[in-house]
């Protein structure tokens, strides 16, 4: 892990991922897109009900950001699914 660089943002860095990985986030950021949809919530909607910031829904759902745990299971119980239903791929 760099030195100097806050552990809750060390997993979070996507430049030195591979093609895969980002190919998995882009997955997992259209599945979270197409729940939330189907909820009939917008971006917005959901940024409140799960409690994270402002852009972190976009960029989840364009494959920029991998959310941690935490925000996972916000994410689920906002979107009113089980949090393996995000991972369903």
């Amino acid at each position: 892990m760099p030195l100097g660089l806050p552990l809750q943002n060390y997993c979070l860095l996507i430049n030195d991922w591979t093609k895969a990985e980002k190919q998995i986030l882009i997955e997992f950021g259209e599945k979270v897109r197409k729940i939330r949809r189907e909820k009939g919530m917008t971006q917005a909607d959901l940024v409140h009900e799960a409690g994270v910031h402002g852009n972190m829904i976009g960029r989840i759902e364009r494959g920029e950001r991998a959310a941690n745990v935490l925000q996972l299971f916000k994410i689920a119980k906002a979107l009113g699914v089980n949090i393996d239903e995000l991972f369903d791929l």
